[in-house]
């Protein structure tokens, strides 16, 4: 027998499960037992049911419910059982394998006998000899037994079967001999399969009729399960098609400067991919190399004429006790380049200065040259927030520049969430350079190994984007380095960690943002998910020092339209945009407010659309290649994909067709597969059109060393290719000209920034039938995609002259916040078509809101910090006491002069009411009473102790907490317990806690008031135990 799983078909034998089947069934046929049956597995508490009940009974008859049990001999009475289906949902049996025995005289009578009485005897059998005796022949037996009528209609329909493919096989011999005999009428119905129904190829020497055991059915159904037609593919192509509609309609009418003829061709050799990978690789090793190379002595003799030693020694991190005039010696001696004449102070001022920093970029400049020149108490945490474009990325290209100058790059490594972020900043992403896997959460001791041996002399961590990163990632980056450095507190083995991004724009992909309350709650038992989710909050309010940008670099213009503009987008950060500021964009909607002619510019005719889903890139992919290759006069060659699948699991069921008919089946297979646009295969193209020149984006981690990440752009060059399935034409290595990189790269003897491709091969899971069963593919392409589109996720930390956007997938004020803050200029942005306004005002959501204040008191506290005049008993190292110091010193929420209106305005109500586990403005959550609930669990909030730095409280906020929660779980046998055992200090402890439970909620403030009472108390009745 065949069974199916999802789109597999598998060998699987039920008669074990009918010889055992359960007592009530024993009268059933085989066939009846087939058709109304399924074995379904047990769940424990049913599995330790079934155990009982066997074991007790010594036999197995039926459980109450919920279905039936094998007999006890079978091997898997207590995990499975047997549940009945209904006449309407029964299977229909269908014979595949070799032939059964015909009824005529083609086939054994007695053969034909055994096999009907097998399948529909209504006695039902457990052995053979309960459907005949010895005696018997097969034939007495059919003969004497009372088959049931719709048995007896199955085996008419059956003999029936074989006629028709009789008259099939007759038709097929009489075209053979080249007879012209009329169809025979079997075929004649239109309800039938013709050959054309198959669409086989013209050179094909055989026809269906071959298939002489193959049912008509099964076909059928095989070359309908080749589609690629289910509900979230129909979505997929409907968004196409809605795109290619709209991309039809923009009239490009005047022709774009074609290539010219007279640019010399690139000479590249042809040289197998593996060699490509390998100049790779050795260009990488020589960028590491040059990093790593301030970390060896310069000469024999590390002693200068001064006596000051300036070996690697020095330079690999080590102590050395010199004076002021030493150390400028030590600065001067290794200092070759333009910065070489100065001392680390006037360093400095040549770097600010340098990059032309403003005033709050030479704060976030100034915090890290403190710790990076004169170690200060502790690693530091940075937050670098402000809006998009305010010149976070020219704050760390300064730190760079520092860092080099002083020949110390080493020391400082940049990371994001994403390729396309890390390549704007000359970075590498986290899961590259912490080695994390998605296929496994655990770490090898020799993947740690390496870790550390990258990092050692890595001091300053700069991760960007920080807005994409969740708490449970945040968490990892942190236990990875820990792990690595077997350092596992403070957090991020102790090295310095600047974060930088804005919470306006996207938030992760998965997982809970950093701003949210409710990471980590969870109604059930804790699990390490929910564990990491709240270490990593825990993990980020660590970060104190925080430094908002509010200059925009990106905006510079200075017109009315330029500074409307630039308003516009510093309220849509809050989603509090005004009626003007609407009227502003709407202005720049193509074919509403402006002429659709614009985009036939040279400077709009090939710039990448920003967009908000990939099924809307992937169009507008598919028709701009077209036009960009007849624009330049190039002809555009398509590149197919090698893919290899598992075609006898899909060709299990008509294991009898000819080889012409399977090859067919496979050939349509792979022309889905081809089809499938890359939103639905893994982001891999099946089929990538080239030219040269197209512009293309790279989309795997080619070598983050030499600018080759996920997300860098980049135009054509040149290919070399061979032939892949069915002749088409595979690309072997193409070799790509990356478009501004942070810096210039050499890679063997190609051309200045050009890296080799090679194709990879990568596994991708495709979606076949209305099913939407899971089909796995080993596909082997270059992993790079069309840049004539590109996401929302690709376009973040980018600046865009020339931006056109398309808003109308948009889910939210941030992802609509993300596409129009690229754009340089208003002019310089174009809206492809109209919106929906309402997401421009909806306000943000409580929990951004909340951290948006939070983030701009921290900045004042810092600000004041840095200049001197924060009151001396300010706390430094935890948000939770910091705010709640604030909230004390400023007698409420005093927001700081330079905030938003929108967090000052106490009438904006977020636009929904979180669980929350930080303070909250009294004001806005009286605002928020009013608004309807989202949820109506209940949900309780978490207090912080703050600890006393100068008079240690570690252990005494641990055990108040512990007494809190016992109490709060039975108060009544809590009391009994600590008066009885614990003197006159646990009946204060009991008062004091009973006061808490009786007169209100707590809070960290009371409890903060219990605890120091507590410990008075205990100072002054032990003071030798619990001296203060």
């Amino acid at each position: 027998m065949l069974s199916r799983d999802g789109e597999r078909v598998i060998s699987y034998s039920r008669v074990q499960d009918f010889v055992h089947r359960p007592v009530e069934l024993t009268y059933w046929s085989l066939y009846d037992y087939l058709r109304f049956t399924e074995v379904k597995p047990m769940s424990d508490n049913e599995r330790e049911d079934a155990y009982n009940y066997i074991h007790s009974l010594g036999t197995a008859s039926r459980l109450p419910r919920p279905g039936l049990l094998f007999d006890a001999q079978h091997p898997n009475v207590c995990t499975h059982r047997v549940r009945l289906i209904s006449v309407e949902a029964a299977k229909y049996l269908t014979w595949v394998g070799g032939m059964l025995p015909r009824n005529d005289a083609k086939s054994p009578r007695e053969e034909y006998c055994r096999v009907m009485c097998t399948l529909f005897s209504r006695k039902g059998w457990r052995s053979g000899l309960e459907l005949k005796t010895v005696s018997q022949t097969w034939t007495e037996a059919f003969e004497g037994e009372d088959f049931p009528p719709k048995a007896v209609l199955v085996m008419k329909h059956m003999h029936e079967l074989y006629e028709c493919n009789d008259a099939r096989h007759d038709y097929a011999a009489q075209r053979r001999s080249g007879n012209s005999a009329e169809l025979p009428p079997v075929f004649a119905s239109s309800d039938n399969i013709s050959l054309g129904d198959l669409d086989l190829e013209s050179d094909m020497r055989h026809e269906i009729d071959s298939a002489e055991n193959m049912d008509i059915d099964t076909l059928t159904s095989l070359i309908q399960e080749s589609d690629a037609n289910n509900a979230r593919t129909r979505r997929v192509f409907q968004q196409i098609s809605d795109m290619h509609k709209l991309i039809d309609r923009i009239p490009y009418t005047s022709m774009a400067d074609p290539l010219r003829g007279d640019e010399p061709s690139v000479d590249i050799p042809h040289l197998p991919s593996s060699a490509w990978k390998n100049l790779l690789t050795e260009a990488r090793q020589n960028i590491i190399r040059q990093r790593m190379s301030a970390l060896q002595p310069v000469t024999n003799d590390s002693t200068n004429a001064n006596g000051v030693n300036t070996s690697s020694e020095y330079r690999s991190g080590n102590v050395s006790v010199i004076d002021p005039q030493g150390l400028e010696v030590i600065c001067r001696s290794y200092l070759d380049d333009d910065y070489s004449l100065y001392t680390p102070t006037e360093l400095v001022k040549k770097v600010e200065h340098d990059f032309s920093l403003n005033e709050d970029q030479l704060r976030a400049f100034t915090r890290t040259v403190a710790h990076i020149l004169y170690p200060a108490d502790g690693p530091l945490r940075l937050y670098l927030g402000g809006m998009a474009g305010t010149g976070k990325s020219q704050v760390i290209k300064a730190l760079i520049a520092l860092f080099a100058a002083r020949n110390e790059t080493h020391r400082f490594m940049v990371m994001a969430p994403t390729g396309t972020a890390a390549s704007l900043v000359d970075g590498m992403t986290y899961h590259s350079a912490l080695y994390f896997s998605h296929n496994t959460k655990t770490v090898s001791r020799r993947t740690l190994d390496k870790i550390h041996a990258g990092l050692e002399h890595v001091d300053f961590f700069f991760i960007d984007e920080i807005s994409m990163i969740s708490c449970t990632d945040l968490c990892r980056i942190s236990k990875r380095l820990g792990e690595a450095f077997d350092i596992k507190q403070p957090s991020f083995a102790g090295r310095h960690v600047i974060l930088a991004g804005d919470f306006a724009q996207l938030p992760p992909v998965a997982g809970g943002a950093l701003y949210m309350f409710n990471v980590g709650q969870n109604r059930g038992a804790i699990t390490p998910s929910t564990e990491d989710a709240s270490l990593g909050k825990a993990v980020w309010h660590e970060f104190v020092d925080v430094v908002i940008l509010r200059e925009n670099m990106r905006q510079l213009g200075v017109s009315r339209v330029d500074i409307a503009f630039r308003s516009m987008l510093e309220n849509l950060r809050y989603g509090a945009c005004t009626n003007d500021d609407i009227k502003l964009i709407k202005s720049r909607v193509l074919g509403t407010n402006l002429p659709v002619s614009i985009m036939d510019r040279a400077e709009f005719r090939n710039v990448s659309i920003l967009t908000a889903i990939n099924s809307h890139r992937d169009a507008i992919n598919n028709r701009a290649s077209v036009r960009y290759a007849r624009d330049n006069e190039q002809q555009l060659t398509k590149f197919y994909s090698v893919d290899n699948w598992d075609t006898n699991s899909y060709l299990a069921r008509c294991a009898t067709a000819p080889a012409h008919v399977r090859n067919e089946l496979i050939r349509r297979r792979q022309q889905v597969l081809w089809d499938t646009p890359p939103s639905l295969s893994g982001q891999i193209a099946g089929i990538l059109p080239l030219c040269p020149g197209m512009p293309v984006m790279l989309k795997h981690n080619e070598a983050t060393e030499v600018c080759a990440t996920n997300g860098a752009e980049g135009r054509v060059v040149s290919w070399h290719a061979s032939s892949g399935l069915y002749g088409k034409r595979s690309i072997d290595t193409l070799f790509v000209e990356l478009v501004n990189p942070p810096r210039n790269i050499q890679v063997g003897n190609l051309p200045p920034n050009v890296v080799p491709v090679a194709a990879t091969t990568k596994a991708v899971t495709f979606y076949i039938g209305e099913k939407n069963a899971p089909f796995k593919v080993s596909r082997k392409q270059v992993h790079v995609l069309l840049n004539f589109a590109m996401t929302v996720h690709a376009s973040q930390g980018r600046t865009r002259p020339y931006n056109v956007v398309d808003l109308s997938e948009c889910p939210n004020h941030q992802s609509i916040y993300t596409c129009l803050s690229r754009s340089s200029s208003l002019e310089g942005t174009v809206v492809l078509q109209d919106f929906d306004t309402s997401k421009f005002t909806s306000g943000t959501s409580g929990d951004l809101r909340q951290e948006f204040k939070e983030l701009e008191i921290l900045d004042w506290l810092t600000e004041m910090r840095i200049n001197g005049t924060l009151p001396d008993n300010a706390p430094k190292h935890n948000r939770a006491s910091i705010i709640s110091w604030y909230l004390q010193w400023k007698k409420g929420w005093l927001m700081p002069p330079k905030a938003h209106k929108s967090l000052t305005d106490k009438n904006i109500i977020p636009r929904k009411r979180v669980a929350h586990t930080g303070l909250r403005d009294p004001h806005a959550i009286r605002k928020v009473v009013s608004a309807p609930r989202v949820r109506s669990v209940p949900t309780t909030s978490i207090f912080w102790l703050p600890w006393d730095s100068c008079d240690w409280s570690c252990c005494y906020d641990a055990t108040i907490f512990i007494l809190w929660g016992l109490m709060k779980q039975n108060v009544l046998t809590f009391q009994v317990a600590v008066s009885e055992n614990y003197g006159p200090v646990g009946k204060h402890i009991l008062s004091a806690l009973l006061a808490l439970q009786t007169t209100a909620d707590a809070s960290h403030f009371s409890l903060v008031n219990c605890r120091n009472q507590w410990r008075t108390m205990l100072s002054e009745l032990y003071p030798t135990e619990f001296a203060r």
